[in-house]
């Protein structure tokens, strides 16, 4: 699907793709929490729950926070000692950027997440509700869609948004059926963390979810159905 340039299949790829990163590497960290845990270790949680957010401070309070935590040492503070907080935050996330990869489409992805961080602090500060919403759904989307192409001449055709029908569809209906049901399943753990995130059981944003009796249940059983499927055979990023 990366190959596809109009609107349509750019953004449904872009959020399966996000889905894909998130299921990855949000997946193997609480592997590591949990076997840490049957050790007897208390580890930190590298992800959570960042989509129990209701805007994209919130996000990257919960996505990769061991990077964020030293990203925040080493250029935040820095930066935030000789220049205003925008520039310090625009600092940090070209670093964010560099981390992943020296290529254009990083950089891009870097200035643009740093401008929609630093519109949501202003709406928040003039108490606007509803857009930090809205902007952090398009920033995590068109923030995908911007860090998951290398290739700076597909991805620049993919920034016209050109609409060519919803051929895509026809596509994802052809998906092997243990596709579907593998999609089905993430974004529908996004949903819960999404629409749910103001109860109870969301609120402390630690998967405690994902740890009921049922849930562990439905887990284990997808586990053992799916054991014998093959795998994807390149790294979680994709290209790389």
């Amino acid at each position: 699907m990366i190959e596809a340039t109009d609107l349509v299949s750019a953004l449904v790829f872009a959020t399966i793709f996000e889905l894909f990163v998130y299921a990855n590497f949000c997946g193997l960290s609480l592997i590591i929490y949990g076997l840490f845990g049957l050790l007897g270790f208390k580890v930190p949680l590298n992800f959570k729950q960042p989509f129990s957010s209701n805007n994209i401070i919130d996000f990257w309070k919960g996505w990769h926070t061991s990077l964020s935590t030293v990203l925040k040492s080493l250029f935040y503070a820095p930066l935030r000692k000789k220049f205003s907080s925008s520039i310090a935050l625009l600092g940090v996330y070209l670093a964010s950027a560099m981390w992943h990869g020296v290529a254009f489409n990083f950089v891009l992805w870097g200035v643009f997440h740093a401008l929609i961080f630093i519109f949501t602090i202003k709406l928040l500060k003039a108490k606007v509700r509803f857009l930090p919403l809205v902007l952090f759904i398009l920033g995590v989307v068109l923030g995908r869609l911007l860090f998951s192409d290398s290739d700076t001449g597909r991805l620049l055709e993919k920034l016209k948004f050109s609409y060519d029908g919803l051929g895509v569809l026809g596509f994802l209906k052809g998906l092997p059926n243990t596709t579907k049901v593998s999609l089905l399943l993430g974004f529908g753990l996004i949903g819960l963390e999404f629409f749910f995130r103001n109860t109870k059981i969301m609120a402390k944003r630690n998967y405690k979810f994902l740890r009921t009796p049922l849930a562990l249940f439905i887990l284990v059983s997808i586990g053992i159905v799916f054991a014998n499927q093959v795998g994807v055979d390149f790294a979680v990023y994709g290209q790389r």
